[in-house]
């Protein structure tokens, strides 16, 4: 929350898409930062990652969530992507070994895997061959009501 407030400001409303991204996509922050226009299907609502833009070298299509409130102007990957998303962190209050490597990725499976309850879904959207990962690395347990709030703030309708 404190990363999605710190991006409101206006010296930082650039990175609000990227954090997005991460966030509701479960994006890598290099992911993010290698992103290129024709990346993104707008009709579609999704962005490819590439195998040349993924870790692991394969490639995976990510749906598109959490935009709705951002202006088609601001849905960009900014130049100087690595030097703003360490200052919008820095801004956030998390320096140092306070910040966790890919937690915005961490909290998309988790939230995902407790509202959707679609593991092979989630399995696809983060590129992992298998399950198994998700189960041991990247979950933790998270309540319903959570991952509701979590997602109706993406903008993803809740019934």
């Amino acid at each position: 929350d404190k990363l999605k407030e710190v991006a409101q400001r206006p010296e930082f409303r650039d990175m609000q898409f990227s954090l997005s991204l991460m966030l509701y996509g479960g994006i890598r922050p290099t992911e993010v930062s290698r992103l290129r226009k024709d990346d993104f299907d707008w009709d579609g609502m999704q962005v490819i990652i590439r195998p040349s833009v993924s870790k692991t070298g394969g490639g995976r299509t990510v749906p598109l969530r959490g935009i709705l409130g951002i202006r088609k102007k601001d849905r960009i990957i900014p130049q100087g992507w690595n030097r703003k998303w360490k200052a919008l962190r820095r801004a956030a209050g998390y320096r140092g070994n306070k910040w966790v490597p890919d937690v915005c990725r961490h909290t998309f499976a988790s939230y995902h895997a407790a509202f959707f309850r679609n593991l092979p879904e989630l399995q696809l959207e983060m590129g992992h061959r298998d399950a198994s990962l998700l189960m041991t690395r990247y979950m933790v347990p998270a309540l319903k009501k959570d991952a509701a709030a979590f997602w109706q703030a993406a903008g993803v309708r809740i019934e």
